[in-house]
């Protein structure tokens, strides 16, 4: 809220707050507005998007090359299942989506 300093800036918002002349009401005026208004311009970040799975999937290869060399299948530890159990989940989510926005998206 604004202070006045003076009188003089109280009296001039008391006379253009008389003076104003009050909005009319129209239920129709925005969706009139809103009619004539350009169509919003949707941006595309697809390439974007691309490069984030292709990452995502040469990440996970990678994931799965580096656990698999690395496997030792005479001692299973609960370090491996978890890795697997991460990988196989990460990969899956990464599939799901890159699929799903290729079919899906506009």
């Amino acid at each position: 809220m604004k202070h006045f300093d003076n009188i003089d800036d109280k009296e001039l918002a008391r006379l253009l707050k008389e003076q104003l002349p009050e909005a009319g009401r129209n239920e129709w005026f925005t969706r009139k507005v809103m009619n004539r208004l350009p169509e919003k311009q949707q941006r595309s970040f697809g390439w974007l998007l691309q490069v984030a799975f292709a990452l995502s999937i040469i990440l996970c290869l990678a994931g799965w090359a580096y656990f698999l060399s690395n496997l030792n299948l005479q001692i299973i530890l609960v370090r491996d299942v978890v890795t697997l159990a991460t990988l196989f989940a990460t990969t899956l989510v990464v599939l799901w989506q890159f699929l799903h926005t290729l079919l899906f998206s506009d």
